[in-house]
């Protein structure tokens, strides 16, 4: 990981001190982009499973089948 990489590189504690600061600011900030695209995307998941049709994709419901040919013309 890139930022474990920059850490690595550390190796005087009052840098490391300064390091760690910088470095968990980075991760915090991710960690939040990474939470404000996962609830949506959950309640997305939530919303379609507990639907009528559940997990059908669009235009696999049964009603969407059309009726079949008749040998009779």
């Amino acid at each position: 990981m890139p930022l474990n990489e920059q850490l690595a590189d550390v190796t005087d504690l009052n840098d490391a001190t300064e390091a760690r600061a910088e470095f968990e600011s980075d991760w915090n900030m991710l960690n939040l982009l990474r939470t404000l695209a996962v609830v949506p995307s959950f309640a997305s998941v939530a919303t379609a499973a507990s639907s009528p049709s559940g997990w059908r994709a669009a235009g696999d419901h049964p009603s969407d089948v059309a009726e079949p040919i008749s040998a009779s013309g």
